[in-house]
């Protein structure tokens, strides 16, 4: 008979963690807000996937895909493109996204690449592309 691990003896994920002890992988020009969100400091905007909470909260339907912008700085570069809280970013430099991960891979290559990022965004007014600079 093949032996089995009895999976209810396993602790939860980060069980062994004491407080202040969680860190998140740093991404330049990224900052954690919480678990769900991140702020962009250089581009003035932060991010939050789409799940069904920040649907819900910002009444965006369940066949939209993309990432959500949960804030927007005033005078940023993000404002000055016309960003705003609710807008959802579908692709950046022609890559889908839809995590936080993804968002950061693109940013990272991009700023590697001494790139502009280009935003494909989906706001009330419908689809629009924003170049926003990472350098």
């Amino acid at each position: 008979a093949p032996h089995l691990v009895d999976q209810r003896m396993k602790p939860p994920v980060g069980f062994f963690r004491t407080l202040g002890q969680a860190e998140e992988p740093r991404v330049l020009g990224a900052k954690s807000d919480n678990a769900n969100s991140r702020a962009y400091e250089d581009l003035g905007l932060s991010l939050a996937p789409l799940n069904d909470v920040t649907r819900q909260q910002l009444g965006i339907s369940k066949d939209t895909d993309g990432v959500v912008v949960t804030n927007v700085l005033p005078g940023s570069a993000a404002s000055e493109q016309g960003l705003r809280r609710g807008d959802i970013i579908k692709s950046v430099n022609g890559e889908s996204v839809d995590t936080l991960a993804e968002i950061d891979k693109t940013f990272r290559t991009a700023r590697a690449e001494g790139d502009n990022a280009l935003l494909l965004v989906r706001s009330s007014n419908g689809q629009r592309f924003v170049a926003l600079g990472l350098a």
